[in-house]
């Protein structure tokens, strides 16, 4: 009996910790560049009730008879697939399509997904909602990227550009 009850409260705080994940993804369903999690399982324990055996000549094998003593939480891990990318009409909005996130911060950095930008008034690339440093590797006057030094602030300097259309698709790729 008592058995039967420790099982059954391992199974109550394992749903209660579900259910606290789906809370989560649900209250953030709106958030831009948010990633869901999920609940994996394991056994607690189990018990032996009768060993397995293998096959003889005239008989076939027995499977083992174990009973569960309770569940645990495995882990949780976020959802990582490639989400649906929307235009947002705004042209300093960034994506991210495939694997990787945006660097944000200078000594306590933050990754996220999520790429709406803006300029501060220094020219620095910001994100938008927290005000954060966008923060990449620089390239060097030859336009090349050397991704062996430390990642810094990216600048952007607007008052000796002239806009004009790309004729070009801009691809980027990293490790």
């Amino acid at each position: 009996m008592i058995r039967s009850m420790y099982t059954a409260i391992s199974s109550l705080n394992l749903q209660q910790k579900y259910l606290d994940v789906v809370s989560n993804n649900l209250a953030n369903s709106n958030t831009i560049g948010f990633k869901a999690s999920r609940v994996l399982s394991q056994d607690q324990f189990s018990q032996m009730m009768s060993p397995g055996s293998s096959p003889t000549a005239t008989q076939g094998g027995v499977n083992p008879i174990q009973i569960g003593l309770g569940v645990n939480l495995g882990y949780i891990s976020s959802n990582f697939t490639q989400g649906v990318l929307q235009s947002t009409g705004r042209n300093m909005d960034l994506g991210i399509q495939g694997d990787g996130f945006f660097i944000y911060g200078n000594e306590n950095r933050r990754y996220s997904r999520e790429g709406s930008m803006s300029l501060d008034m220094d020219g620095y690339l910001v994100n938008s909602a927290s005000g954060l440093r966008t923060q990449g590797w620089l390239a060097d006057a030859s336009g090349a990227i050397d991704n062996n030094i430390p990642v810094d602030d990216i600048s952007i300097v607007t008052d000796n550009t002239l806009a004009r259309a790309t004729a070009t698709r801009l691809t980027w790729a990293g490790t």
